[in-house]
């Protein structure tokens, strides 16, 4: 699957967007996403979080504890897709 597949699937748009104000845990991201209609569902999450950082649009990193922790954050890639998108929607 290509990146721009990837990019329209949905919610990858709105998960890009979130990660590009700061780096987020994965309930952090989904009640983030929680104001939005229809809500995304855990397992939708996880899919495009795969997703994304397999394109290379996001990077996940572990944090060491009791559980351990996954942040995410947006990559240069990502922030450049973002910004084509941006600029594709202003059109």
């Amino acid at each position: 699957m290509t990146t721009f597949e990837k990019l329209s699937k949905k919610w990858s748009k709105e998960i890009l967007m979130k990660l590009s104000s700061c780096p987020m845990g994965f309930q952090e991201l989904l009640r983030t996403l929680a104001g939005e209609r229809p809500r995304i569902s855990s397992r939708t999450l996880s899919d495009r979080l795969v997703d994304l950082e397999e394109a290379g649009l996001i990077k996940r990193d572990i944090v060491k504890g009791r559980p351990p922790r996954s942040i995410y954050s947006i990559t240069k890639k990502g922030r450049k897709a973002l910004s084509l998108i941006e600029e594709i929607n202003r059109l």
